[in-house]
């Protein structure tokens, strides 16, 4: 039997998908065995061990200016400092020119 007609219904138009889609999600890491431990390339210990060394260098370099400084500000304010700049007459750069002399010394 022939169905009566009747009129169709537009199909419902899809959402439009999002211009960028999601990243996955990424993966944990295995768990390492038990007792075993965390297996490193070779690449990798020798960027830790750089980054070390570089950090333990910066950290020196830091302390050894701070101590040359201390040492500068040291001798800038001394009694010494202050008469031979009293008697020669010195300008500003003369006696921090002459505290860094000392504090090298």
């Amino acid at each position: 039997a022939p169905q009566p007609a009747t009129p169709k219904q537009p199909a419902p138009t899809p959402a439009p998908a999002p211009a960028t889609a999601p990243a996955p999600a990424p993966k944990p890491a295995p768990a390492p065995a038990a007792g075993r431990p965390t297996q490193y390339s070779d690449e990798h210990r020798l960027k830790f061990l750089w980054r070390t060394i570089e950090e333990q260098k910066l950290n020196l370099t830091k302390a050894r200016d701070a101590r040359i400084a201390a040492e500068v500000d040291r001798v800038k304010t001394s009694p010494e400092t202050a008469r031979l700049a009293g008697l020669l007459l010195w300008s500003k750069s003369e006696i921090d020119f002459y505290a860094a002399m000392k504090a090298d010394l």
